[in-house]
Order: C-alpha cells, then structure tokens, then sequence
C-alpha cells in the first residue's frame, strides 16, 4: 500500500486566509496625524511664533479669495508690529511643511489597541510560518511537533519584546508727509512697505492710495496701535506672481510673510484682521522658553516641553527671500536653540474681539 505524503495545501490555505483578513485591516486601521482642516467659508490665518531672548520671528500666513477676473496685484495684507521688523517671506509649499510638522508635534497621543493586536497577530503569524512549514511538510521530522508550544511561547516573547523597546525608541524620539516710509523692498511674492505715522487718517490715507481695502471703520484699530508707536508693514503680491504656482500658494495660502522685530513679550496682532464684518478663523503656534500663559481669546489647545532642537535646526535650510534675513540662521541667531516649549492656540475671531496676542 502507497502512503500518500500529507498535503500541506489545507495550511498554505488557511495562512491566505488568515493574511487576507489581516492585511486590509492594516491598511485600514493604520496610525495616522490628521492634518488640520483648512476653513473655506470664512477667513483663516495661521502663525507659527518663535520667541527667545526678547525677540520674535513671526510666520504669517492667510488665506486668499480672489475673483477669477482679478488681477494678484489686487492681493495685500497690513500686519502691524510693535517695533520697526526685518521682513522676508517663504515659499508656500515651504511653510506647509512647517505647520505639519507643528500639528504632528501638538497632536494628543493616541494608543489605538485594536490596530495594535492586529499589527502583532501579523508578525506572529509570519515568525510562525517557517517552523510550521517544517512540521507540516517534512513529515520525517514529525518529532519536532514537540517544540510547537515552545516556538509559539518564543514568539510571543520576541513580539512582546520588539513592542517594548520600539515604544522605548518611538518615546524618545509713494505717499503722504504724515506718512513715514522705513524701509521699502521685495520679499519673495510681495512688494514690501513698512510705515509709520502720528495719524491714522494719514496712514489710512495712504493705504486708500495704494489699493490697500481699507476704510473708515478701520480707523480706530489703526490708531489704538499708533497710539502705542507701532509700525505697519504693509505688502502687496506682485503683478508677475503665478498663483498656481506651489511657492506662491499651497490650499489658497499665500506664501507668508517673515517677521523678526524686538518684543518682550510675543506678539500676534490680529486687531486689523478683525476690523472686519466676518469672522476669523485662527490657528497659532507658539515655541518659547518657557511655558506661557495668556489672555487672548484665542483658546489654548496644547502646550508641552520638547525637544524641538530637530524642528528649529531645518529653518536653516528654508529658501529665505531676501537672503539678508538672517534670524532663522541658528549661527547668527544661537537663542533659537532654546526653545523648547510649543504651544497651540486656535479659535475663531470675531468682529468687535479685536485684540493681539500678549
């Protein structure tokens, strides 16, 4: 009588099973940082703060709505500062980067069991599959099914092993005589203008002049600021400016402007933002020495010490327009390297809520 060799194919079957019930689980349960929701039906600014040493680097960038028959020369902001800035911009696509990596910073760690045990019952299954296939398929060795419980016992300890120490390794992972021009140059997409003045009739004035939308209604934030000798930088996106361009614009967001200026305190002015009839959707993070505490309306969301040193070492490597601007440099600014609190405030502004962030 003929012995027939035991088939190993009622096993091959049931690992294809098995992996084709795991696999599309872990496509589908994969651990992931959403990525913050960008507003389309009302106005959206965002900011990343760097503060140390009584001085401030502000990134600031809005959202654009432009009618298709518009021109991008039609496209301007005012940002006003406490004290005359070094101005300079970014590329788009650039700045995207930056708050991604700000929001995967700031996000609640999460701990999502099911794709866990999901992810581990797939390793263990593969660090089974040679021994399985040599008790099965080399039946002369059929002895060796003795050591089953201890390769599966092996296993576990390795797997459980492996999650340890890679948790450990993750964990540490032209205008008026009232109106003074300071300085007048290109940054990037934008024509750049800082001014100041004694009077906000002047200033709005100018403003009119120059395209920039604004009225009367704005007088009043305009002078609460002159009041306190602040400046204004106000810039407009050039004529030649390609809006389809990723460096000029990445999901309707300008480039944004580059601020540095001294403060002792930061600073994110948003009075101008909220002059309007519209609300304002804001997003802000700030990364300082120390843990800070405020009263802006905008609510604070997150704040925790990192280690942000890796974060703030790729400024060196951005495409700063001018190159003259030299505070994201850590050689030429060494205080960047002690930040190491972030903080993420987000709300919306509305009108009549005109404040800065002190």
């Amino acid at each position: 009588m003929i012995r027939k060799k035991p088939s190993s194919f009622p096993l091959l079957r049931i690992l294809f099973v098995f992996l084709a019930l795991v696999l599309p689980s872990l496509g589908d349960g994969k651990i992931y940082i959403p990525l913050e929701k960008i507003p389309t039906s009302i106005p959206y600014q965002r900011a990343i703060i760097l503060h140390s040493s009584g001085k401030q680097q502000l990134i600031l960038q809005s959202q654009y709505q432009l009618p298709s028959e518009a021109e991008p020369s039609q496209l301007g902001w005012v940002v006003p500062v406490p004290a005359p800035p070094e101005v300079a911009s970014i590329p788009a696509d650039s700045a995207d980067r930056l708050f991604f990596k700000c929001n995967f910073r700031t996000f609640p760690s999460q701990t999502r069991w099911g794709d866990m045990i999901t992810f581990w019952l797939f390793i263990l299954m593969l660090a089974l599959i040679p021994v399985l296939a040599v008790l099965v398929c080399l039946p002369r060795f059929a002895a060796l099914r003795y050591l089953l419980p201890f390769s599966i016992f092996t296993c576990l300890i390795t797997v459980l092993l492996i999650s340890l120490f890679g948790t450990a390794g993750a964990s540490l992972n032209g205008g008026k005589e009232d109106v003074e021009i300071l300085q007048s140059h290109r940054a990037g997409i934008y024509d750049v203008t800082v001014l100041r003045s004694e009077s906000s009739s002047a200033l709005l004035n100018w403003l009119t002049e120059n395209s920039f939308n604004f009225d009367k209604q704005d007088e009043a934030a305009i002078q609460s600021h002159i009041n306190r000798g602040w400046c204004f930088v106000a810039a407009k996106v050039r004529p030649d400016t390609d809006l389809s361009d990723s460096s000029a614009v990445t999901k309707t967001l300008l480039a944004p402007l580059v601020l540095s200026f001294p403060s002792a305190t930061p600073v994110y002015p948003t009075a101008l933002t909220a002059t309007g009839d519209h609300d304002t959707e804001i997003l802000l993070y700030l990364l300082s020495e120390t843990p800070l505490s405020t009263k802006s309306p905008i609510q604070l969301r997150y704040r925790e010490k990192q280690e942000l040193a890796p974060m703030i070492s790729e400024l060196d490597e951005l495409d700063i327009q001018p190159l003259s601007f030299f505070d994201f440099r850590i050689p030429h600014n060494p205080s960047l390297n002690r930040l190491n609190h972030i903080h993420k405030y987000k709300g919306t502004l509305t009108p009549g809520r005109a404040n800065n962030f002190l």
